[in-house]
């Protein structure tokens, strides 16, 4: 069985109710069991010797409030209903990050290494393969899914705040390139998530465990720079990695500061007993990084 058929097999393994609110549903791409197996999988055929190894760790990290945007110029969803308010940047970032060792402290000549990141704006949804955008739209006025498609479809510049009440941005004046595969809508139904493009009524057949694979092999996602900001993808991902690496768990509960950016195996012993109290049914901002290390 190749990885996308492991990923997706392990997914479905996890769904064992037979509804969840979206909240709870994105949640478990984010539990202890998923982070921890979808690492063992990605690690089923990498190599450890002495003279050159590869691994991959897989980390997880959230944002307390939803980011949102608000556009700079005027905007009209598909229907060409004025868009007046703010709208969430989306549910989740995936990210697909490398880092190279040399064993013996040799400087390194190889390329530098490709590090590609994905939005991806989640729903529930009650049929398999639905269209984007998913949720429910009105033609006569704007909507949450209609100001997602708007935002997602053609990026439209924007600015982004922490979260729709918030007064200060976090940053400004950000235009994404419409034509890089860098966001993406998913739709959970029936122990599956369905991945699809940000096109009105395109329909979404890929897998979740598909849309991991294809950003490891550079064919899904944007690449980004790690730590620049000299474009505007670069300074959204970095920026939004950096709020999670800045962001730490309550002193209340652990009695030290923890970051919340941590490993698969940290969660296992701490993050479970943290969402014990603050349950993943909250509005957050999730973040899945897939850490590829290569030493020789």
């Amino acid at each position: 069985m190749n990885k996308i058929k492991q990923i997706d097999s392990l997914i479905e393994s996890l769904y064992t109710k037979k509804k969840y609110s979206e909240l709870d549903a994105l949640a478990i791409l984010f539990s202890k069991s998923f982070l921890k197996k979808l690492e063992i999988i990605l690690n089923g055929d990498t190599i450890n010797k002495s003279v050159y190894s590869n691994k991959y760790i897989v980390k997880s990290g959230w944002i307390d409030k939803i980011p949102v945007a608000e556009f700079i110029n005027i905007t009209y969803d598909i229907h060409s209903n004025h868009i007046k308010s703010r709208v969430e940047l989306g549910d989740m970032l995936l990210v697909y990050e490398k880092s190279y060792k040399s064993k013996k402290n040799v400087p390194s000549n190889k390329k530098p290494l490709t590090n590609r990141a994905a939005l991806i704006q989640a729903k529930l949804c009650d049929v398999e393969n639905p269209l984007t955008p998913i949720g429910k739209m009105d033609k006569n006025r704007v909507t949450s899914t209609s100001k997602e498609l708007a935002l997602l479809s053609n990026w439209p510049e924007f600015h982004l705040y922490k979260s729709g009440n918030s007064k200060d941005t976090i940053l400004q004046n950000i235009k994404l390139d419409a034509n890089k595969p860098n966001r993406y809508f998913a739709g959970y139904f029936d122990k599956k998530w369905h991945i699809g493009e940000p096109i009105f009524n395109h329909q979404c057949k890929r897998t979740f465990g598909d849309l991991i694979m294809s950003l490891i092999e550079n064919n899904s996602g944007e690449e980004f720079i790690q730590n620049d900001h000299s474009s505007n993808w670069n300074r959204l991902v970095n920026n939004v990695i950096k709020i999670c690496n800045n962001s730490y768990l309550p002193f209340s509960i652990f009695n030290r500061r923890n970051k919340r950016l941590v490993s698969s195996n940290y969660l296992l012993s701490v993050i479970a007993f943290f969402f014990f109290f603050f349950p993943f049914g909250i509005a957050r901002f999730h973040t899945l990084i897939i850490h590829h290390r290569i030493e020789e």
